[in-house]
């Protein structure tokens, strides 16, 4: 379904200078942790590496996330899909991975909505507001044009 052509890591400090991290080494999926929904399949049935470029399926469901945790980051990520517009996504703060979904954020990058942010497991961002009486979506949405002032 997505391919994830590059994913790095820049850290930024007190000086100008940024320390840099691949998170994919090109190779393999060694520095991974995987969930797969329900535990459905192996996740090498899902996740792999051909010519240096990640594969997931998308079917079933479910995430990969880095084994090291970071903080204070940019993060710089290059995607394509395979076979036509598809959905996929990028998530970020994840305190706890669950299956089949964490608390945290995903960055969208699904095919014309690629840029909104769509809240996982209860989490929040002060651009989310709940008119009085609306009930809270499962998964709800923070457009990108929110986002940018």
């Amino acid at each position: 379904m997505a391919v994830i052509a590059a994913a790095t890591f820049c850290f930024g400090g007190e000086t100008s200078a940024q320390k840099t991290t691949k998170l994919f080494n090109g190779k393999d999926l060694s520095n991974w942790e995987f969930v797969v929904e329900k535990n459905a399949v192996p996740a090498d049935q899902v996740y792999s590496v051909k010519n240096g470029v990640i594969h997931i399926k998308g079917a079933p469901l479910g995430y990969m996330y880095t084994k090291e945790k970071y903080d204070n980051y940019k993060l710089h990520v290059e995607w394509r899909w395979d076979e036509g517009e598809s959905n996929s996504g990028i998530f970020v703060l994840i305190e706890d991975p669950k299956n089949p979904f964490p608390n945290g954020i995903e960055c969208q990058l699904a095919a014309g909505n690629a840029g909104d942010f769509v809240l996982l497991g209860g989490s929040d961002l002060e651009e989310f507001n709940l008119r009085p009486g609306e009930e809270r979506p499962a998964f709800p949405v923070v457009k990108k044009n929110k986002c940018i002032q």
